[in-house]
């Protein structure tokens, strides 16, 4: 079975991509967002860079809980288990995120939150999405 074929070879790259997308955005936001967190508004590239950020963020566990799902339909314990750390490791770092909005109290360990479940999410999806790129070579 090639890559293009399998099940969910375009859901598992459509997320890799997002999180690839996710990065760029979060350290274009952490490099021109220019925060301030004395200001009563904050500054354009600031909340466009900030609104992006939220949205890939949403529709990164929208399409890791459609493969959750996808994955569960298949009935493969191996993929289902896949699916379900990386939608996990999805989940804990859209929790970190929403930490830092919460309180400024936690921000380092917010951060930190939200780090590991993005470093795991692209450990999890990137290796899966080049599996399935080998396995589609090699048929």
């Amino acid at each position: 079975m090639s890559s293009g074929t399998h099940p969910l070879s375009s859901g598992v790259n459509g997320v890799t991509r997002g999180l690839v997308a996710q990065f760029l955005v979060g350290v274009a936001l952490a490099t021109f967002g220019e925060f301030d967190p004395d200001a009563a508004s904050q500054s354009i590239s600031h909340n466009i860079f900030f609104g992006l950020h939220v949205l890939i963020a949403l529709s990164l566990v929208v399409g890791a809980l459609i493969l959750w799902f996808q994955a569960r339909s298949l009935g493969v314990a191996s993929l289902k288990g896949r699916a379900s750390a990386g939608l996990a490791s999805v989940v804990l770092a859209l929790v970190g995120g929403v930490m830092i909005m919460g309180s400024s109290d936690f921000e380092h360990l917010s951060i930190f939150v939200m780090s590991v479940g993005f470093i795991l999410a692209l450990l999890i999806y990137g290796y899966w999405a080049v599996e399935l790129s080998l396995a589609g070579k090699k048929s």
